[in-house]
């Protein structure tokens, strides 16, 4: 998050955040915790762990996972059963879609559209976890989500109710670190300079770099 690197463009799912940067305080409160990265296309799950009583390692990537669902089954869920345009649809999704459960004031036929989208991302979500807890005894104790399905009022509710897992948004005050990042500064020809660097990954035949 401090310095935008993805784990998985070094296709390293073990790799530890402290060989990349070493002023990183864990998150105190938790013993293993997951991000959850939902896109436009997918949705990506990370699973951290905190090892006690390790100053060279003290957090972990435990599993790294790539799921090919995200919003836009939303999308087609709702385009397929009502009659709204791609506005409209945006529309349902950020302004007027409420997950909140027991109090969500939106029409149930939306919701019932956006369940039964949402029931495949779940259980795949759920199996992972599991998995995880049969194969390493390890749970995560809260999930932070990011995305942006994270800006789909009461996601964090509905996640939480859906997979018994605490659920917050990821904010940058969730991170701590013993020192204040600063960006270096740059002129206006650096923007340019690094569209155009961007611009020719589009072209390159290996895998694309996830700058999020």
């Amino acid at each position: 998050q401090l310095v935008g690197i993805d784990p998985r463009i070094l296709t390293m799912d073990g790799l530890s955040y402290r060989h990349l940067f070493g002023d990183v305080i864990s998150l105190p409160f938790d013993k293993s915790w997951g991000v959850l990265d939902i896109g436009e296309y997918h949705t990506t799950l990370t699973l951290f762990h905190n090892i006690e009583g390790s100053t060279q390692e003290p957090v972990r990537v435990e599993l790294v996972r790539s799921m090919a669902k995200g919003l836009q089954h939303i999308r087609s869920g709702l385009k397929q059963t009502f009659d709204f345009t791609d506005e409209e649809i945006n529309d349902w999704i950020f302004e007027y879609l409420d997950l909140t459960p027991s109090i969500s004031d939106t029409d149930p036929r939306i919701l019932e559209c956006v369940h039964r989208a949402m029931g495949p991302f779940l259980s795949e979500l759920r199996r992972t976890i599991a998995s995880l807890q049969q194969r390493q005894s390890l749970s995560p104790q809260r999930l932070f989500v990011t995305g942006g399905g994270a800006h789909i009022k009461g996601v964090c509710s509905y996640l939480t109710t859906r997979t018994g897992i605490e659920t917050a948004l990821l904010e940058i005050s969730s991170i701590k670190s013993n020192e204040e990042v600063k960006w270096p500064h740059h002129d206006h020809t650096y923007a340019k300079a690094l569209s155009l660097a961007l611009q020719s990954l589009n072209k390159t035949t290996y895998a694309k770099l996830n700058f999020r």
